[in-house]
């Protein structure tokens, strides 16, 4: 899990992947595990930055490498 602070802080690159460690993490929890909704909230956070909430309206004939490199950029 030191990873993902890391990445989240800005200390290292951050890509599509940490959101999805960040979303496994919760799924596959502990059950005294009491830090789901914070994961949460970085991954919902990293998500805005990654400017997900825009539309992409203009990309209908991209191919899908072009489609996944637009999530990061």
């Amino acid at each position: 899990m030191a990873i993902l602070p890391r990445a989240v802080m800005g200390h290292s690159p951050c890509d599509t992947g940490v959101v999805q460690s960040l979303m496994i993490h919760v799924y596959w929890k502990a059950p005294t595990d009491r830090t789901a909704w914070a994961k949460l909230g970085m991954a919902i956070r990293l998500g805005y930055q990654f400017r997900w909430h825009e539309g992409r309206s203009s990309q209908a004939g991209l191919d899908e490498w072009s489609l996944r490199r637009a999530l990061v950029i």
